[in-house]
């Protein structure tokens, strides 16, 4: 019989919340903040039979924000993330040069929904050999999953 455990879970501003719907309560626990960090990391999940499902997971640093669903087993030998990186400057701005000039007839492709660029993107593979990228073939079923939290 699977074991399902339902939490939401926030960590801002180097504290990490839990709340536990299913057992009422929550619980905190702080984290050290470095210097200059400035992230936040918030996200669900439904956690069974050691496989964490994220209906919604969301990374942000000051510039990008980047919303996420996927599955990843507690002992890292599986994970397998998909949804949209946003970021407030355009894809031409991102490089210099040569390469900003050629991508700049390409920046209203990616500027989607008041970002500057918007791309699908993924983490997929194994602790040991995790693979980053951009997720052009993957077709997302939520396709408000760049819609969720603030807006820039």
């Amino acid at each position: 019989m699977a074991k399902s455990d339902d939490r939401d879970v926030s960590i801002d501003e180097g504290d990490i919340s839990s709340h536990d719907p299913v057992r009422g309560g929550c619980a905190g626990w702080s984290i050290p903040r470095q210097a200059g960090a400035h992230s936040n990391l918030k996200g669900t999940f439904r956690l069974t039979d050691a496989i964490i499902s994220f209906s919604q997971l969301q990374f942000q640093v000051p510039g990008t924000r980047v919303n996420l669903t996927g599955t990843y087993s507690l002992d890292g030998n599986q994970f397998d993330f998909h949804g949209k990186a946003r970021m407030d400057a355009k894809l031409s701005h991102m490089v210099t040069g040569w390469k900003a000039i050629l991508l700049k007839p390409a920046d209203p492709f990616f500027s989607k929904n008041g970002a500057g660029t918007e791309i699908p993107v993924k983490v997929t593979g194994t602790k040991s050999e995790p693979h980053f990228g951009a997720d052009f073939g993957h077709r997302n079923e939520d396709k408000n999953t760049a819609d969720r939290g603030p807006k820039y």
